[in-house]
């Protein structure tokens, strides 16, 4: 006799199709969250960038005595405009920490380098370069930002 509904056997089959649908689709909201963070990370370095370059023009030079002492753009007065330290605060807590952001004892440049969630680095200077670095030029390009030789750029061929 014909029955209404459906076997155990559909409806297992139909479960299995739903998890593996579901399965993909968590994988890739990972990978969309991951893209999303490291996107956010680079808007936030050009603005870094772009107030480090407000500052330069108003001293010709990335820090200024502020109150008898030496402020650069990495940790420039919050109560001061533009903002910089504020964005490399933000930039420390979209990447998880370990942002590096270091002025030249100059103060002719500076560079700010962070981790991205891919495993690479997003770099940015005060020549206006901005760029995706590999773990392995950071760690290079970090030994000769010690100077304030031409060294002291994201660019990995400088």
């Amino acid at each position: 006799p014909p029955t209404s509904g459906f076997t155990l056997i559909e409806l297992l089959i139909v479960i299995a199709i739903v998890a593996i649908v579901a399965a993909v689709v968590l994988v890739n909201l990972g990978t969309f969250r991951s893209k999303g963070s490291d996107t956010a990370i680079l808007t936030d370095m050009k603005e870094f960038q772009g107030s480090a370059l407000l500052i330069y023009q108003e001293n010709k030079m990335f820090q200024k005595i502020f109150n008898g002492s030496w402020v650069d753009v990495c940790n420039w007065p919050t109560y001061l405009d533009p903002k910089p330290s504020e964005i490399v605060t933000q930039i420390s807590s979209l990447s998880g920490g370990g942002v590096i952001c270091n002025v030249s004892g100059s103060g002719a440049q500076f560079f700010v380098y962070a981790p991205l969630k891919n495993g690479n680095y997003s770099c940015v200077d005060g020549e206006g370069d901005i760029r995706e670095i590999t773990s392995t030029q950071a760690s290079m390009m970090f030994g000769q930002f010690e100077t304030d030789g031409p060294g002291f750029t994201c660019n990995p061929s400088d």
